[in-house]
């Protein structure tokens, strides 16, 4: 999976549609690209990317960390 079409994965996983990602919504991203142990791995993403501790992804600095950390972890082009 290339990185644009992972980040389109996580804008549609975005339920609430305010631009900010929480871990049930990545968890939701990554099951729906068939990541083994989703829940484990979004909370463990989480703990490395909430750098301001409130619980979401948000803001470009988040959203570049997420998309560095799937990179590295997650096998994403």
């Amino acid at each position: 999976m290339s990185a644009e079409e992972f980040k389109k994965l996580v804008e549609l996983a975005d339920a609430t549609e305010d631009g900010k990602i929480s871990r049930h919504e990545l968890h939701k991203a990554l099951r729906s690209a068939a990541v083994n142990f989703a829940g484990l791995r979004a909370w463990i993403a989480m703990r490395h990317i909430d750098t301001n501790g409130n619980r979401v992804i948000d803001g470009d600095q988040e959203f570049k960390s997420l998309i560095e950390y799937a990179k590295k972890q997650w096998n994403v082009r």
